[in-house]
């Protein structure tokens, strides 16, 4: 889920609050409102259908034309579609594979994790795909990418500790 659906989504969920709390006051607030939460549902959808569209022509093109387009979809700030690029290179992986595409798939893996972890702030997620990253260089004897991998998970568990600090 992108940081715009999100943002879209906490909109619409101040706005219906503010409509429930809102019970007698102007009925034209009332109806704006309840039409702008709608409208952004909608919207939400139609960016989803999107994707699986974008799933659907891209699922059969090579993982290194599939590794350049969500880079530059990263690049231009289109999260979903980097995501969408990236996810089909990372479950393609296989431990047959030549040590080429399995680099690459690393390579897929770890930039979904990093995708989660700096652009949508979703660390569990961010966490999730880094291991995966670390299996495939496991698998993939690519120990050199261990590294990157081990100062990632310890970024994320620096989060972790100043959000469980905050808390307190």
């Amino acid at each position: 889920m992108t940081k715009t659906i999100v943002l879209k989504r906490n909109i619409g969920q101040r706005l219906w609050r503010s409509w429930r709390q809102s019970a007698g006051r102007s009925v034209l607030f009332n109806t704006t409102a309840l039409l702008l939460m709608l409208a952004l549902g909608i919207e939400a959808q139609a960016t989803e259908a999107a994707q699986i569209q974008n799933y659907d022509r891209w699922k059969d093109l090579p993982n290194k034309t599939l590794i350049d387009r969500g880079n530059k979809y990263w690049r231009a700030n289109k999260v979903d579609s980097a995501l969408v690029c990236f996810t089909i290179v990372s479950n393609r992986y296989d431990k047959k594979m030549s040590a080429k595409e399995k680099e690459i798939c690393f390579r897929a893996a770890i930039s979904i994790g990093n995708l989660y972890e700096y652009d949508l702030y979703n660390y569990q997620m961010a966490y999730v795909y880094l291991s995966k990253a670390e299996k495939i260089a496991i698998e993939g004897n690519l120990q050199a990418h261990l590294v990157s991998i081990k100062a990632a998970k310890v970024d994320l568990e620096s989060i972790k500790q100043d959000f469980i600090k905050k808390r307190r």
